[in-house]
């Protein structure tokens, strides 16, 4: 049903082999090859539970950086076919009945796919390095088919342009901030000093000023180094999407207390990470128990992977200072690994201000990239000091954790 188009721009013919030819790696849920109508489960005695609304099959991605592994899933229910679908970014067409966000040169990069008794469809994509792909944009869109119900449905194109950090370093999106920063004067140059750290180990790092950049495409991570500034009304969608399509995320928050900038940021994160992502944290506010010095540290139970790529930080010491939040003691939360604690002797108990959350920590929704949060208002939250001497090695971690 879906034959491949004839007509194709110069620049995306030469790209298609990659998703067509290239190293391509098709994990699949029980894939059984044939036509919609294929086979289907037999229902049993009792009631059935109900299935999910096709329309809620979604397609979550990584950034399409040259040189790494593109991954692709189709997150759908089972006994359904999937068809994936990528083209250069100059929509609209029509393919079948459906005109489609894709254009005339589409192309399948899956075909006729069967979830069986699984949710989903899995692919994963070599890309070569070429630096004649960086900055070419593609369109990725998978359609859904339940041969019982005859009900067909398009996930929604997804951009991507390829991107690319030298030497196996991330593209990175900081945010700096830069106004209202009576309450965090030190905020820009905090920002600033962690960007040069940052490309100084390989880093492709584009450096904001206090608003989330409408055009994310390129990026694998976005560090939200903004102490006390909210963010504007659609960022909690933009964050959303770029969890989902894109890459992982790094929020900070402080200080609070005696902040009224402090504690509208405090509320956006609780209010996105709880309602948007469902984490269903309990949050502890107005709280400024930090040590003041450097007696927290990387937790030893932090997520094993952040704990080791490309250094070893465990138990690694880490200043926090006006926090104005937490995540109470260790164990605490229903989800997700500490990150950065007070151990124990410092504070009552082994106090969480920092939180490592990986895809499958976030329960609302699909999504391919991780998250962290950090409740720290010292003025050398993000930069090494005297008194915070490991801080950028802490973070350099945090960047290549937070790209799965």
């Amino acid at each position: 049903m879906l034959a491949n188009q004839e007509r194709r721009s110069p620049v995306w013919a030469a790209m298609l082999p990659v998703f067509a030819l290239i190293s391509l790696t098709v994990v699949v849920v029980l894939m059984v090859s044939g036509v919609p109508g294929g086979p289907t489960a037999t229902p049993s005695p009792g009631v059935q539970p109900v299935p999910m609304p096709l329309s809620m099959s979604t397609i979550t991605t990584n950034n399409a950086r040259i040189g790494g592994t593109f991954r692709l899933t189709v997150h759908t229910r089972p006994q359904v076919g999937v068809w994936v679908l990528a083209s250069s970014n100059n929509p609209w067409t029509t393919i079948g009945p459906w005109q489609v966000n894709l254009a005339p040169d589409w192309y399948l990069i899956q075909d006729f796919a069967w979830t069986s008794g699984g949710d989903r469809i899995e692919l994963q994509i070599s890309l070569p390095y070429v630096q004649a792909w960086v900055g070419t944009e593609a369109l990725v869109n998978a359609l859904v088919h339940d041969p019982n119900s005859m009900e067909w449905f398009w996930t929604g194109s997804v951009l991507h342009r390829f991107s690319d950090a030298p030497g196996g370093g991330r593209s990175i999106c900081l945010i700096r901030q830069v106004s209202v920063t009576g309450e965090a004067p030190w905020a820009p140059l905090q920002a600033d000093a962690l960007a040069n750290a940052l490309s100084g180990v390989g880093h492709s790092v584009s450096v904001v000023d206090d608003v989330l950049p409408t055009d994310l495409a390129s990026f694998d991570l976005i560090l939200d180094c903004r102490f006390t500034l909210p963010p504007n009304s659609d960022e909690q969608d933009r964050l959303t999407d770029f969890l989902q399509h894109y890459g992982g995320v790094f929020l900070l928050s402080g200080p609070a207390v005696g902040s009224t900038w402090g504690q509208w940021r405090f509320a956006f994160i609780q209010q996105w990470a709880n309602n948007r992502l469902g984490l269903g944290l309990t949050f502890g506010t107005s709280i400024n128990q930090s040590s003041g010095v450097t007696g927290e540290q990387v937790s030893l139970n932090a997520e094993p992977r952040y704990l080791t790529q490309p250094s070893s930080v465990a138990g690694m010491p880490y200043r926090v200072h006006d926090e104005g939040g937490t995540f109470g003691p260790e164990g605490f939360q229903p989800r997700g690994w500490p990150w950065i604690v007070a151990p124990a002797g410092v504070a009552q108990a082994p106090t969480v201000y920092g939180m490592l959350f990986k895809p499958d920590d976030i329960p609302a929704l699909p999504v391919k990239g991780s998250l962290a949060i950090l409740f720290n208002g010292a003025d050398d939250a993000l930069a090494p000091s005297g008194q915070n001497p490991s801080a950028h090695l802490i973070f350099m971690n945090l960047a290549s954790w937070l790209d799965v």
